[in-house]
């Protein structure tokens, strides 16, 4: 669920030791028309934000809803029939 994303994203960020990387479909943002991967940077609590770093070239670096972010991330990808989604990482202890 988006609240279930939400709570992941807040505490990766909060941990200093693991990272979020999203898999989403860039269209869902108003972006390129095909999927991406980005890191999120970010929360914004106050307004309900994820920051993206993103590495597109075409696609600069910013906030979005986290609702609109989840729901871009809960599309199939057409090349693999698969849900897209996140990936969580482990860095360091």
């Amino acid at each position: 669920t988006a609240e279930e994303f939400r709570s992941t994203l807040k505490s990766c960020l909060a941990s200093g030791s693991r990272r979020l990387i999203v898999n989403y479909d860039m269209a869902a943002l108003k972006q390129e028309l095909f999927g991406h991967h980005s890191p999120i940077g970010g929360y914004c609590e106050e307004h309900d934000m994820a920051l993206l770093l993103d590495t597109w070239p075409t696609t600069p670096v910013g906030w979005v809803k986290v609702d609109l972010l989840y729901d871009a991330m809960k599309t199939v990808d057409k090349g693999s029939g698969s849900l897209r989604g996140a990936c969580l990482l482990n860095i360091g202890k």
